[in-house]
């Protein structure tokens, strides 16, 4: 599985996931994206100790009131699931996995930090998740 399957796979769940309330952007919001939104991109590791079969996923959370409550709200849908009437209907990217015709992942929840920006009118909310590509 290439890198361009995977953020194509990473998307479609993250649309699935906060889609109704959050745009999500594949490495660069566009210009004068409407807030709240997410970004997500793959970065790259200068661990030695990872294996070429992981991949590092960053998500960025931002949105741009004093108010963080829909940061936080994605951060935990994107982790844990999107519940409808207490139903499982989206499973998170903890712990899940994903299995194309081209490859398998599983992912894993690594870091989760709120972020301080100079603006304060900004929240912005980190996680990082590793995926084992197979």
């Amino acid at each position: 599985m290439n890198l361009q399957q995977i953020k194509t796979l990473i998307k479609t769940r993250l649309d699935n996931l906060v889609s109704d309330f959050m745009e999500v952007y594949d490495g660069k919001a566009k210009n004068k994206a409407t807030f709240p939104y997410l970004v997500f991109k793959f970065t790259s590791s200068s661990n030695p100790a990872r294996k070429q079969t992981e991949r590092i996923l960053e998500i960025d959370f931002w949105d741009n009131t004093n108010d963080d409550t829909n940061v936080l709200k994605a951060a935990d849908i994107i982790r844990n699931g999107k519940y409808v009437n207490g139903i499982l209907t989206v499973i998170g990217l903890d712990h899940s996995s994903e299995n194309d015709t081209t490859g398998f992942y599983r992912c894993y929840w690594e870091f989760e930090a709120e972020i301080p920006d100079t603006e304060t009118n900004i929240s912005r909310i980190n996680q990082r998740y590793i995926l084992k590509v197979d």
